[in-house]
């Protein structure tokens, strides 16, 4: 559910050894779902002890290190606080220094260079196995829609109808992606999981419609100012659009939601009843966003590697960031609260007072004061699954280290069936959060495995539209 990023804030603990002969500028990238990221690593340029971090395309402003270690040709970072480290060598041969990033488990290489590069795209990345290619066994259709945002101003979305061969009517699923900004196939990390999914079901009978967000690929508006209610809005829309739809039966019109959208289709469903056949939630959150992201921080920290009181203390850390938010009435409290909590109040290692903390204030603060994290930390995703009417299978992963399996499936369940809603959870063995089979559930594996959602799970939610009433 998070919105994760690799290239954060750079806050080191100690002060170490000074390298005169390593001085100056050095340029490096990082390529992360198919974005490259230029990089710039000021070595003391102003001979004031400033060791400073460029990530200019994420953010203009610098991030400072305040531990920088070169000893015999060889560099060392070490970052407590995000649980990252860098260990590189210079190398005659390429006029480089050569090295490994880590940080909570993902790993990357990255070549520094004291003159800057012209860096050329990269090849286009291979697809994973499972990504359908076209020509497809059945008919797809791109279909233009219509949205409002907060103001009635008009937004202009794209999406794909994939329809099972035959006059129909069929069945259809709407689907919606998980948070951060998702096209239609929910690419992330070389993985295309919704068209994984919509491959599978046209060719079981279940047209799908999945759709480019706001802000997206060829959706317009405005990502960056939207929250999950906007969100549900858009979904609605989706709804109605493949309702009318010659090939669709406008009766039998359900929603699959992962992650977020697993927030978001109980929204749709609460609001508009009549018009929602059925609900496929995929690791959706039963329980405030605060809940998930204080349970999410440990159990992350302990599937990559950190004691259980070290993992603690970071998610008792979230846990307050949280509490500033749904005690403060706007964005300026937020901030301030913020401030207080990383500057005052936070562990040692965050430097009280100092550049660094203020450096660090603002990177919380830009994670942290978003319309959409604001809406997310407080929202109780209970309010619309009290009002849902329609068969709902809930499906997690054991090891979903992002929304808790046990956690979420419970409370989702325990709403529908108070009020005598049918409901079946499903709880694959051995998965993640993006229903890939996994030894250890770590994020940093998810780009690694080549499965984008596996077999096991494709057919567990056939097996389950299979069952609904005609």
């Amino acid at each position: 559910m998070k919105r994760t990023f690799f290239i954060s804030v750079f806050f080191l603990s100690q002060w170490a050894v000074q390298a005169q002969e390593w001085e100056g500028i050095w340029y490096s990238k990082m390529e992360i779902s198919e974005t490259t990221i230029p990089l710039e690593m000021h070595w003391n340029v102003n001979q004031d002890g400033q060791y400073l971090m460029y990530s200019k395309e994420q953010n203009q402003k610098p991030l400072v290190m305040a531990v920088h270690e070169v000893k015999k040709g060889k560099i060392h970072w070490e970052i407590p606080r995000i649980k990252a480290q860098y260990d590189g060598e210079y190398k005659e041969e390429c006029q480089c220094i050569k090295g490994q990033y880590q940080q909570s488990g993902f790993e990357y290489p990255l070549e520094w260079y004291s003159q800057p590069v012209a860096w050329e795209k990269s090849a286009p990345k291979k697809e994973k196995p499972q990504t359908p290619t076209p020509p497809f066994p059945y008919p797809t259709e791109v279909i233009d829609f219509l949205s409002f945002d907060t103001k009635g101003n008009s937004i202009s979305m794209q999406g794909t109808l994939s329809i099972p061969n035959g006059e129909g009517p069929f069945p259809c699923l709407v689907m919606i992606t998980g948070s951060g900004p998702q096209d239609r196939d929910e690419s992330l990390m070389g993985h295309k999981p919704f068209a994984v999914i919509a491959h599978e079901l046209a060719q079981k009978g279940w047209a799908t419609f999945r759709y480019d967000e706001r802000g997206v690929g060829k959706s317009t508006g405005d990502f960056d100012k939207a929250t999950s209610a906007d969100f549900a809005d858009d979904a609605y829309r989706a709804l109605l659009t493949a309702r009318l739809h010659a090939k669709i039966n406008p009766n039998r019109v359900g929603l699959l939601g992962h992650s977020e959208g697993g927030l978001v289709a109980p929204m749709v469903a609460a609001a508009h009843p009549k018009e929602v056949f059925c609900i496929v939630s995929l690791a959706g959150p039963g329980v405030s966003g605060q809940e998930v992201l204080v349970k999410q921080s440990a159990e992350i920290s302990m599937a990559e590697g950190k004691k259980k009181e070290d993992a603690m203390v970071d998610a008792d850390f979230v846990r307050g960031l949280c509490e500033v938010i749904t005690q403060s009435k706007d964005s300026t409290e937020v901030a301030a609260g913020i401030r207080n909590r990383v500057i005052t109040d936070s562990p040692d290692d965050h430097n009280d007072a100092t550049i660094e903390g203020e450096d660090l204030f603002d990177q919380y603060n830009q994670q942290f004061n978003t319309n959409w994290m604001r809406f997310f930390i407080a929202h109780d995703p209970q309010i619309n699954w009290q009002k849902v009417q329609c068969p709902t299978l809930i499906m997690s992963g054991d090891l979903d280290w992002q929304v808790n399996a046990q956690v979420n499936t419970k409370a989702i369940a325990q709403a529908l069936s108070a009020r005598g809603v049918q409901n079946d959870v499903v709880i694959m063995s051995n998965h993640n959060h993006l229903f890939q089979y996994t030894e250890t559930g770590k994020v940093s594996e998810y780009a690694q495995l080549e499965e984008s959602f596996s077999p096991e799970s494709l057919a567990e939610i056939v097996e389950w539209l299979k069952k609904l009433p005609q």
